[in-house]
């Protein structure tokens, strides 16, 4: 959930520049954009719903190594491109949570987050996944 609407915020990122990666809210089109970074070639990927400051979203996200295909998925909506190369990211580059390197500080919630070293097989996987994560409350 995102508190303030009003600026770009950082919600994730592994980024050594230009190899890396980082989930974005960017304000002036209230989307969240999904960012690969490879070969000094950025990548990116927008979200198509409308994101509203206090409202839950449930958003994943993908890097195919094979295909070189980046993807978002925001409730259960995907949007992809093509395009990127592969990924070279050294071990030592921390992976941050809460800020990227070009937005000011998440301001908001993260509910649930969940890492996998694989790509869902469908839109129908990434639900079943999304039921999985226990809630804490």
């Amino acid at each position: 959930m995102i508190n303030d609407t009003n600026d770009d915020q950082g919600v994730f990122s592994k980024f050594a520049t230009p190899e890396g990666y980082s989930l974005d809210y960017y304000a002036s089109g209230s989307v969240f954009k999904w960012t690969v970074g490879t070969g000094g070639v950025a990548r990116q990927v927008a979200s198509t719903i409308p994101i509203r400051s206090g409202v839950w979203y449930y958003v994943a996200v993908s890097y195919n190594d094979t295909t070189k295909v980046i993807a978002i998925s925001v409730n259960g909506h995907t949007d992809s491109i093509t395009g990127t190369g592969a990924l070279n990211i050294p071990d030592s580059v921390p992976f941050v949570l809460g800020f990227s390197q070009n937005t000011t500080y998440y301001r908001g919630a993260v509910g649930r987050l969940a890492c996998f070293n694989r790509i869902p097989s469908n839109d129908g996987e990434l639900n079943d996944i999304y039921r999985e994560i226990p809630t804490w409350g």
